[in-house]
């Protein structure tokens, strides 16, 4: 027997697990709790943020 799909309720994209569609709900969600302590702006996921963070890394020298 195949695994039971789980939709998400506000686009109906399915997904196979649990932790999956409640990941993907984030990007419904208007909350950003992840906030960048050097210009303030929010993001909605930690990974974000974390990349967000190398744009006002000092640039490497090339010498």
């Amino acid at each position: 027997a195949g695994r039971r799909l789980l939709a998400c309720a506000e686009c109906g994209r399915s997904f196979a697990f649990l932790s999956y569609l409640q990941r993907h709900c984030v990007a419904h969600s208007p909350h950003k709790p992840h906030v960048c302590r050097a210009c303030g702006k929010a993001f909605k996921r930690p990974s974000h943020l974390r990349r967000h963070r190398g744009t006002h890394a000092a640039p490497v020298s090339p010498h």
